[in-house]
């Protein structure tokens, strides 16, 4: 039987997308969308952790 957690799958999902917007945002790109999107990411890393410790 193969048991699917929805709510891992997404943090898994949330964590690679933080990365991926963090070092967008320490590269100091010059569009503030990304810089926003990097900010948005940190705060879903913190709901993640709670998903993993």
């Amino acid at each position: 039987m193969i048991f699917l957690a929805p709510d891992n799958v997404l943090a898994h999902a949330a964590l690679g997308y933080c990365r991926q917007a963090y070092e967008h945002t320490l590269a100091l790109d010059p569009d503030m969308e990304d810089a926003r999107r990097g900010l948005m990411a940190l705060e879903v890393k913190k709901v993640a952790r709670l998903y993993f410790y």
